[in-house]
């Protein structure tokens, strides 16, 4: 069934079509998986709760990864939050100027000569003599 429904999909579908697509689908084996993985999960508590150090450790460990995760959503929303803010505050202040762009003036280039480059005469090119 899949396949026709993408088939379709690329076939030149509707914006109607699309909007059906939008709604995820789930299988029943899908859904199977999920709830064996709670059930494990629920009986490896279980032993936890009567105080079995081996469920305890399996516990605390998923715990932990649970919460590393949690840390690392948090972070990655204050920092681009913190982003969002910083792109604001710039787009608010004068927009800078590309000194390579045309038009701009000479002197407004980091790299702009300041003086014309003046020709060094080097006489012969053999080293000075080794004084010791």
């Amino acid at each position: 069934m899949w396949p026709r429904d993408s088939q379709r999909l690329h076939q030149g579908s509707t914006l109607r079509q699309l909007q059906v697509m939008v709604i995820p689908r789930f299988s029943i084996l899908w859904l199977m998986g999920l709830t064996l993985v709670c059930a494990f999960l629920s009986l490896i508590l279980s032993f936890a709760v009567r105080g079995e150090q081996w469920a305890i450790g399996v516990m605390a460990a998923l715990g932990s990864v649970v919460a590393l995760v949690a840390l690392y959503i948090v972070a990655f929303f204050v920092a681009w939050l913190l982003a969002q803010i910083e792109q604001a505050l710039r787009s608010a202040g004068p927009q800078p100027v590309s000194p390579f762009q045309a038009g701009s003036t000479p002197t407004a280039s980091p790299f702009a000569p300041v003086a014309p480059p003046v020709a060094i005469d080097v006489g012969d090119s053999t080293p000075p003599p080794m004084t010791g």
